[in-house]
């Protein structure tokens, strides 16, 4: 397995993160919450309460920082 994701290490409002190993490296592991209203393992309202269209633009504002 090249990707083992480890003990959580907070979580913000568009995810977790997660302490991890890629290919023997140390990683950081972000679970983006799912546009579609489905979390990934969060137990924070604020995201749904959020609308799609608003989650979908934080989406891509992380994504454009972590590339």
């Amino acid at each position: 397995m090249q990707l083992v994701i480890g003990e959580p290490l907070g979580k913000g409002s568009s995810g977790q993160l997660y302490r991890g190993k890629y290919m023997s490296q140390d990683v950081a592991i972000k679970m983006i919450a799912l546009v579609d209203g489905h979390n990934v393992d969060m137990d924070s309202d604020s995201l749904q309460a959020c609308p799609a269209s608003e989650r979908l633009q934080t989406f891509k504002q992380e994504f454009s920082i972590m590339r």
